[in-house]
């Protein structure tokens, strides 16, 4: 068997953990989702050529706190008002 064979258990176990994490939302999993989100935002702006917003670490951590804390809070406002009335 190739090296491949070897890494199914362990790819396997770590899935397991990730899914036993999440289902019990231990603050260890929250982080880890919260890296992965912050860390795809960073590619997809470098792939989409936001060379000034990713350049720089603080501004694009900045960027990313902004808008990962107020898009949310927006759409939770916004959905409230519309069933309101």
């Amino acid at each position: 068997m190739g090296t491949g064979a070897n890494r199914l258990p362990f790819i396997a176990s770590l899935l397991r953990r990730v899914y036993l994490s999440l289902s019990e939302l231990a603050w260890s999993a929250l982080f880890v989702i919260l890296v992965i989100h912050l860390i795809a935002s960073y590619l997809l702006f470098l792939l989409a050529g936001e060379g000034d917003l990713v350049g720089n670490p603080v501004d694009f951590l900045y960027y990313y706190m902004v808008t990962a804390t107020t898009v949310p809070a927006m759409a939770i406002f916004l959905q409230n008002r519309g069933s309101a009335g």
